[in-house]
């Protein structure tokens, strides 16, 4: 028996290997009895973490950050421990403005990274195809609205042509949205319009409130604990009884 944590490395491994394969994804670490109390703020706060690969829009990203703030949003956008920020300040840079709303915060703990996520009010994340990835499992634990960019955008789409060079005809390239809507634990953004509309919708809904509201559900199938459970059961059932 072998393990791997998606449907895609699943099929491509029985390509090359006449072995039972199953699933456990990747997931997050609970941190209970850790209590975050956030800042009251008028500043929506919109978070990025890690790893920025070629195919993923930041840089339009940016520019429609730009667009609202010149509208009057107050909003800002923090970068943990991603791996490439010069490149990503030489594009802030074009934009004087922004320069006194994005921020870069080094490297973290996981625990130390769960607090300061617990303190946005919504977390970015970029469209990965094939691999739903693990920076959706640590969103998850945070408990903080999803922004996912995007379903379906053409520049995005073509960006991803010259950068993702890996055949996906016939596989699911839409993973990340899959588990978005099984938690309800974000919105799935469209395309570039979309996202300005989006945008805007929640920077009213943080006015008005204080807050953006998250209602997740069933998220706990991707905690490690459970996922212990599922390997113990795994290896109960093929191993212990062989």
């Amino acid at each position: 028996m072998i393990l791997t944590v998606s449907e895609y490395l699943r099929i491509k491994l029985q390509e090359i290997v006449p072995s039972r394969i199953e699933i456990i994804p990747n997931g997050f670490n609970e941190f209970k009895g850790v209590n975050v109390r956030k800042s009251k703020s008028d500043v929506l706060t919109i978070s990025y973490v890690g790893t920025i690969y070629p195919w993923h829009p930041v840089e339009r990203f940016i520019g429609m950050l730009e667009d609202l703030i010149k509208e009057g949003e107050k909003i800002k956008v923090n970068f943990y421990g991603i791996n490439n920020e010069e490149k990503i300040k030489a594009i802030i840079n074009r934009y004087e403005i922004l320069n006194q709303v994005v921020n870069f915060i080094p490297r973290l703990s996981e625990q130390e990274l769960f607090v300061e996520l617990k303190r946005t009010d919504v977390l970015l994340l970029f469209n990965d195809y094939l691999y739903p990835g693990t920076k959706i499992y640590t969103y998850l634990a945070a408990k903080r609205k999803i922004l996912f960019l995007y379903e379906n955008d053409p520049e995005a789409l073509e960006v991803k042509e010259k950068y993702y060079n890996i055949d996906d005809k016939g596989y699911n390239i839409r993973p990340q949205i899959d588990i978005i809507r099984e938690t309800n634990s974000g919105i799935i953004v469209k395309d570039e319009e979309h996202l300005k509309s989006v945008l805007k919708e929640l920077y009213a809904e943080f006015k008005q409130k204080g807050y953006i509201e998250c209602k997740s559900r069933g998220i706990e199938k991707y905690s490690r604990e459970r996922q212990a459970e599922k390997l113990v059961n795994l290896i109960k059932e093929n191993v212990l009884k062989g």
